[in-house]
């Protein structure tokens, strides 16, 4: 039965964490619906060449994305109270991330002084990264459940 209960635990934990890295590489996609093609990291880390700033914000929820990807499989070295903490802990991560990325139109056009009427809409790389970062978000809630139940 224990042995069971690891590979459960070692299955929420791989994908987990394999959501988040999916979330991290589909950036390279379109972040906006526009015509100018500007990938997620386009968007993130600006360009010299087109006078456009780096997102603070969205620099955040790419290194929150880069420690959803280790901090699961830190868990193996805790007992269920570190467990509880830690998927807890990646469950607030990985939503915050995605609620971000929600927000990635309005921080780029505050970071880049853009247009108001400015009328694009999210990309698919941009709607994928949420996507994956909410079910890595659950999948981690589920994690904490179980280390929640195994005391």
């Amino acid at each position: 039965m224990k042995q069971k209960k690891d590979a459960v635990t070692t299955f929420l934990i791989v994908t987990t964490a394999l959501m988040a890295t999916i979330a991290l590489f589909v950036l390279f996609g379109d972040a906006f619906t526009d015509a100018s093609r500007y990938s997620g990291f386009y968007v993130m880390f600006g360009k010299s060449i087109d006078n456009r700033e780096a997102v603070p914000g969205l620099i955040v929820g790419f290194a929150v994305l880069i420690l959803s990807i280790v901090l699961p499989f830190t868990s193996r070295i805790f007992d269920s109270k570190g467990k509880m903490f830690v998927f807890g802990l990646e469950t607030i991560l990985l939503a915050a991330a995605a609620v971000i990325f929600l927000f990635s139109a309005q921080l780029f056009q505050a970071a880049n002084n853009t247009s108001v009427t400015w009328d694009w809409g999210l990309g698919a790389g941009t709607i994928c990264c949420i996507t994956f970062a909410f079910i890595g978000a659950a999948f981690s809630a589920l994690a904490f459940l179980r280390a929640k139940h195994a005391k």
